[in-house]
C-alpha cells in the first residue's frame, strides 16, 4: 500500500495496486498503464503520483484514449492513519487534487 499526499503533507488517498481510493476507502481511480498517471472510474485524468507520494494534476500530462473500464474493485477497508508529512514542492503549475475529506 502507498499512502498519497498534498502539496501541504496531508493524506489524501492510498494506492492499492492499481487502484487508488479516497481517505474513506471509496474508490477514485486507478493507473491503467505503466506510468503514474491516475484515471478516474470514467477514465478521465485525475492526477499524477509524484515523488514523495504527493498526488497532483499537472496541466502538461499527456492526453491518452480511453483505458476502458477496469472494474469495481474489492471494498479495501480504511487503513490506519499515516504519519504527517511536512510541506512538498510543487511541479511547475500542478495543483493538489482535491478528494472528499474525513
Amino acid at each position: 500500500m502507498q499512502y498519497l499526499f498534498d502539496s501541504r503533507g496531508d493524506y489524501v488517498a492510498f494506492r492499492l495496486g492499481n487502484m487508488v481510493f479516497d481517505i474513506n476507502a471509496d474508490w477514485v481511480g486507478w493507473l491503467p498503464w505503466d506510468e503514474p498517471e491516475v484515471v478516474n472510474p470514467l477514465g478521465e485524468y485525475l492526477g499524477t503520483i509524484c515523488p514523495d507520494d504527493r498526488l497532483y494534476a499537472l496541466p502538461d500530462h499527456a492526453v491518452r484514449t480511453y483505458p476502458g473500464f477496469p472494474g469495481y474493485p474489492a471494498q479495501p477497508h480504511v487503513p490506519p492513519l499515516p504519519e504527517p508529512r511536512g510541506y512538498g514542492e510543487t511541479l511547475r503549475g500542478a495543483k493538489d487534487v482535491r478528494l472528499p475529506r474525513l
